[in-house]
């Protein structure tokens, strides 16, 4: 079986040298919060809460997600990709809308696959705009749908257009 996610913690802040009062001088977190999380008393640890332990231990936040979700009822389980993308590779809100528009081209060539992205509304509102101002600019104007008159080629400019 995996190792609790408690223990698994506090292996790793004792590998990086933060004693407990340490780790909550940095965290921000309680102290008593800290040491009940070690103990394997918190069943479910934030995701907030595993991005600052993970900022504080320098390690990639995605070790303690995936610890938490391998140890038994004691994680959140995977967090959503945004969540994800944020605290891996400190992505904007544009950003991971551009990662959730390539994982929809790449899955909807795979039948039976959807997503599992969770799009904010501020960013599914932009999405919207954004696809909107993409099929006006396709959209010819009616300026450049009307025939221009024909000239002829052999007009001269003195002369009123007379060869």
């Amino acid at each position: 079986m995996t190792e609790p996610f408690g223990k698994a913690l506090k292996a790793l802040r004792e590998q990086a040298g933060i004693n407990l009062y340490q780790m909550h001088k940095r965290t921000g977190l309680a102290r008593s919060y800290l040491y009940v999380l070690e103990a394997g008393e918190v069943s479910a640890p934030t995701e907030e809460t595993l991005n600052t332990i993970a900022r504080v231990l320098d390690i990639d936040p995605e070790e303690l997600y995936e610890l938490a979700w391998k140890t038994a009822g004691t994680g959140p389980g995977l967090p959503p990709l945004p969540t994800y993308f944020r605290a891996k590779y400190q992505l904007d809100d544009e950003q991971i809308a551009a990662v959730e528009r390539t994982i929809r081209r790449v899955t909807a060539k795979q039948p039976g696959t959807e997503p599992t992205t969770a799009i904010s509304s501020p960013t599914r509102q932009r999405l919207a705009q954004e696809r909107t101002a993409s099929a006006k600019k396709r959209q010819p104007s009616k300026a450049s749908a009307t025939p221009k008159p024909a000239t002829r080629i052999n007009q001269h400019p003195v002369k009123g257009g007379q060869p």
